[in-house]
């Protein structure tokens, strides 16, 4: 919530920022963004009050499949690209619990989503906690490392991602779906 409440507040900074600047010396393209990104601004301000974050997960997307979204778009091409992402990994139950507590909210606010999603999530869950560490979507960067890669860092990164994965990741996933099963 802090975190939430500290972002809209920057917003309303940069818009209050932006608004002030005169359009009248800007280009056509300047005014348009402008205008887009005080209308994106405002936007997120009026939506505040809908407090989308107690409601932060459906079966289209959320933090159950954020993280195996974001693997495939990142690059590994460096131990250091690695490394960042096994630290990733160790936050990842972290980013859980925090996702649980905001429901929770939720649910006191009487603000959650229809069943059949939070079905449909739980669905999704249960299928990447019972995932070998391995074979984890979370697990894409170990399918092939780039040559400038000796291979005794190789295994360490190997051990060490399937090891945030298999023993933090996954009961995180676990947790997660006992939490959406009695909710």
């Amino acid at each position: 919530v802090k975190a939430y409440n500290d972002w809209l507040a920057r917003e309303q900074t940069w818009m209050l920022r932006l608004a002030a600047i005169d359009p009248g010396g800007l280009t056509d393209q300047e005014k348009l963004s402008r205008e887009l990104l005080l209308r994106d601004f405002t936007t997120d301000l009026e939506a505040a009050e809908f407090k989308e974050w107690e409601m932060p997960v459906n079966q289209m997307n959320g933090i159950q499949t954020d993280y195996c979204q974001l693997v495939a778009e990142l690059s590994f091409n460096t131990v250091k690209d690695y490394d960042d992402w096994i630290a990733r990994l160790h936050a990842l139950p972290g980013a859980f619990a925090q996702v649980m507590t905001n429901m929770s909210i939720g649910v006191d606010d009487g603000r959650v989503p229809p069943k059949y999603l939070l079905e449909k999530v739980l669905s999704q869950v249960k299928d990447l906690a019972a995932e070998k560490p391995e074979d984890s979507p979370l697990a894409l960067p170990l399918k092939k490392f780039p040559a400038s890669i000796p291979a005794a860092e190789q295994q360490r990164i190997k051990t060490e991602m399937l090891a945030a994965i298999g023993k933090e990741v996954l009961p995180a996933y676990t947790r997660f779906a006992r939490y959406l099963e009695v909710s």
